[in-house]
């Protein structure tokens, strides 16, 4: 009996000593800003399925900017799950559900009404896309209930994009 447990754990040790160790993660060096500079770049190069794995990163890590980071990342699975290169409905169903689930994330957590009537506004864009125009109307009557007046379209519609493009620290 206890040969056979010596031979079976001599088998195991010699077995795991004959692999090759994994190369490591370059996910698991980069802090939440870096990773958030990398998923940019890697939609700058046209890799938009690539730069999922980065925002999940950035997100999780955190960057000090949440709101622009489930945004981006928000936009990114919508640019995945409708590209022609996607062929599984079920996949492409999964991704826009999940990009509504990361906006709805924002919008329950972000105190500034601005920003969250820019964040219903991209909720209600995807909304649509999917397949819910009645819905989008609905999310779009609450982003303008959210700020008085005309500014709440041009807010929700380029603020961000705005902050974006111009943040007041780029490392930010």
């Amino acid at each position: 009996m206890v040969s056979i447990a010596l031979v079976a754990a001599a088998l195991a040790w010699w077995r795991g000593s004959a692999r090759t160790p994994s190369p490591a993660d370059p996910l698991a060096a980069l802090d939440g800003r870096a990773a958030l500079r990398e998923g940019l770049a890697r939609i700058d190069r046209g890799e938009k399925r690539a730069s999922l794995r980065y925002f999940e990163h950035a997100l999780e890590r955190g960057t000090g900017r949440d709101a622009e980071v489930v945004a981006l990342y928000a936009a990114a699975l919508q640019d995945v799950a409708l590209d022609s290169a996607m062929r599984s409905s079920v996949e492409r169903t999964r991704m826009m559900q999940l990009a509504l689930r990361e906006i709805e994330r924002v919008v329950a957590r972000t105190p500034e009404a601005d920003h969250r009537a820019e964040s219903l506004f991209q909720h209600s864009y995807v909304l649509r896309v999917v397949g819910f125009p009645v819905d989008a109307l609905l999310e779009l009557n609450l982003a303008a209930s959210s700020l008085p007046g005309e500014e709440v379209i041009d807010a929700a519609r380029y603020g961000l994009a705005q902050r974006l493009e111009s943040p007041e620290d780029p490392a930010r």
